[in-house]
């Protein structure tokens, strides 16, 4: 009994401090807008938040008002792209997040004029 109660106390104090060593790196996510060159809001963009080695670990998608919100991850360095119609329409690299909290990061998507015959394409950059 003794050697139970030993047991859980020492897995309750490792909790311990794992929850506050994962809590000291600080959790963060991106929240922003998307919107067109002529700045109406994008709707159903994803948008996706990539470590060094291209793993995804974080989506968000825009609503109607072109409003997004990553899932939460550990702060740091990312790449974040904006996927619209399976596309990469926009990308940035070593985006520097807040040691927690939300980072505020919004986009424009450009249409660019198509050259006859040729599809549609569209370029993005970083508003702010």
């Amino acid at each position: 009994m003794f050697s139970n109660l030993r047991k859980i106390g020492f897995a309750l104090v490792a909790l311990f401090f794992l929850n506050s060593y994962a809590g000291a790196a600080g959790t963060s996510t991106f929240e922003g807008v998307v919107k067109d060159s002529k700045g109406k809001p994008v709707q159903g963009a994803e948008i996706r938040v990539e470590t060094k080695s291209e793993m995804i670990i974080a989506r968000g998608k825009t609503d109607a008002r072109g409003h997004y919100v990553t899932s939460t991850f550990a702060a740091g360095a990312y790449k974040v792209d904006v996927v619209m119609d399976s596309v990469v329409r926009s990308s940035l690299a070593n985006v520097k997040t807040k040691t927690t909290g939300a980072t505020p990061l919004n986009f424009e998507i450009k249409v660019q004029t198509p050259k006859r015959g040729s599809p549609t394409h569209r370029v993005g950059s970083n508003l702010w």
